[in-house]
C-alpha cells in the first residue's frame, strides 16, 4: 500500500462534524484541525482525493452541517506532524485550578467586601462576589473564573497581564492561558478558543471567551453590534460631582499606539470615530474622583482618552495620565476595571444568558488605593 509525506502506511481516518462546528467552510476547518500544514498541502490533498467530504470529492469551499463526515486517508505520522501543537504534553507550568471560597477580601485590618458606595444611579459593591447563580469562583495563575459552561468562560483579567501577545510563540498572554486551561476539555480537535473583548494589558476586568464555534460567533456579533453591556470603575483626577454625557471624535495615532479626542460630533471616517461615554461619580475625595463609566461607543483607549480630554485622566495612567500624580502614587498600573458585563440581546446559544450580570471584582491595589484616598470622609451621591 502507498505511503503519503511519511514512512508508515496510510490508512483512513474519519471525523464527524458536530451541531456547534456547523456553518464554517471546509478548509477553515481543516486549517484549524491542522494548523501546522500549509494551505496549499491542505488544498493538494483535496485535489488528490486524499481528503473527503461525505466520502466525495471536495473542493474546500463546502458549508459544513452537523453530521458531515471528514475522511482523511494520510499517513498518522503526517496527520500527527500538522497537529503537533494540539498534541503537545501540558508543560510543568500548566494551570492549576484551585477552589476559592467566596467571601470578604481582607485588605490591612478593613474588610473590602463589606463595602457598599451608595449612588443615585446604583448600589455598587467594590469588592462583590459574583452573583449567586454563577459558579464558584475558581482560579488560574491570577486569573479568576468567574463562570463557565459548555459555551463560555468568563474571566477577571488582571491588570499587566495582555490580552493577546505579539509573539505567538510566547504564550504569556490571556488567550494562551485560556486555550492551556481548555486543553483537556472535550472540545472540538478544529476549534481554537477565542476572547471576544479586548482589553488593554494595564486594565483589569470582565473578558469573555467563546468554547464552540457557535458561541464565538454569536459573542462576536453581540459585541460588534454593541448588544453587550458593559461598566467600568475608574479612578480619575479632579472632582466631578454630576453625570457627565461626553460626545465627540477619536483618532488613533497607530506609530504612537495613542489616541486623540476631535471635538466634533459629526466626524465618522475610517480614521476618525463618533464616540460617547457616560460618566457617574460615586465618590470623591483627596482631589480625586470614583468613577462608573459606560462606554456607548466601543473604541481604542476611549475611556482613557475621553477623560485626559476633559481634564480629569485615570490615576495611574503613563500614556494619558498625569505625571507627578503617577509619581506620587507609584501605582504599578492605571485604575481602571472592566467591572460588569450584561447581554442584552438574545442570541442563539446565548439566549439563556439574556440579561444575565455578571461582576469582576476590582483588585486589591484598586480597592486599598480607594480606601486610604477616597473613601474615608468622603460624602457619598
Amino acid at each position: 500500500m502507498p505511503t503519503l509525506f511519511g514512512s508508515g502506511k496510510w490508512k483512513m481516518n474519519r471525523i464527524i462534524v458536530n451541531d456547534t462546528e456547523a456553518g464554517g467552510r471546509l478548509d477553515k476547518y481543516l486549517t484549524r484541525y491542522m494548523p501546522l500544514a500549509p494551505k496549499n498541502f491542505l488544498y493538494k490533498m483535496l485535489r488528490l482525493k486524499r481528503i473527503k467530504l461525505n466520502a466525495a470529492r471536495a473542493d474546500g469551499n463546502e458549508i459544513l452541517r452537523g453530521g458531515d463526515e471528514v475522511f482523511f486517508y494520510l499517513a498518522d505520522e503526517t496527520i500527527q506532524k500538522f497537529r503537533l501543537e494540539q498534541t503537545q504534553s501540558r508543560q510543568s507550568e500548566s494551570l492549576q485550578i484551585q477552589s476559592q471560597q467566596i467571601g470578604s477580601r481582607q485588605i490591612g485590618s478593613q474588610q473590602i467586601g463589606s463595602r457598599h458606595i451608595q449612588s443615585q444611579h446604583r448600589d455598587i459593591r467594590l469588592d462583590a462576589p459574583p452573583l449567586p447563580v454563577l459558579c464558584l469562583p475558581r482560579r488560574l495563575p491570577s486569573v479568576e473564573i468567574i463562570f463557565e459552561d459548555e459555551n463560555i468562560l468568563v474571566v477577571n483579567k488582571p491588570a499587566g497581564l495582555m490580552t493577546h501577545s505579539a509573539n505567538s510563540g510566547a504564550k504569556d498572554d490571556l488567550v494562551s492561558l485560556i486555550a492551556d486551561y481548555l486543553r483537556d476539555q472535550p472540545l472540538s480537535p478544529v476549534f481554537t478558543p477565542s476572547v471576544s473583548n479586548r482589553l488593554d494589558r494595564n486594565t483589569s476586568g470582565i473578558v469573555c471567551c467563546g468554547k464552540n464555534p457557535v458561541a464565538v460567533r454569536s459573542l462576536n456579533n453581540m459585541f460588534a453590534s454593541h448588544a453587550v453591556a458593559k461598566t467600568y470603575l475608574a479612578v480619575c483626577v479632579g472632582s466631578i460631582r454630576e453625570t457627565l454625557v461626553l460626545t465627540g471624535s477619536i483618532a488613533k495615532d497607530a506609530k504612537t499606539n495613542r489616541s486623540h479626542v476631535v471635538n466634533s460630533d459629526d466626524m465618522d471616517t475610517p480614521f476618525i470615530k463618533r464616540i460617547e461615554t457616560r460618566v457617574d461619580p460615586l465618590a470623591w475625595g483627596e482631589g480625586l474622583t470614583l468613577l462608573s463609566i459606560v462606554i456607548i461607543t466601543g473604541r481604542s483607549h476611549q475611556i482613557r482618552a475621553h477623560l485626559q480630554s476633559i481634564g480629569h485622566p485615570i490615576v495611574g495612567d503613563f500614556k494619558y495620565g498625569n505625571a507627578s500624580l503617577n509619581n506620587k502614587y507609584h501605582l504599578p498600573h492605571q485604575l481602571l476595571h472592566a467591572h460588569t458585563i450584561q447581554f442584552s440581546q438574545q442570541s442563539g446559544s446565548l439566549s439563556p444568558y439574556y440579561q444575565r450580570v455578571w461582576t469582576a471584582s476590582p483588585d486589591e491595589i484598586f480597592c486599598q488605593f480607594v480606601s486610604d484616598h477616597i473613601e474615608k470622609g468622603t460624602s457619598y451621591l
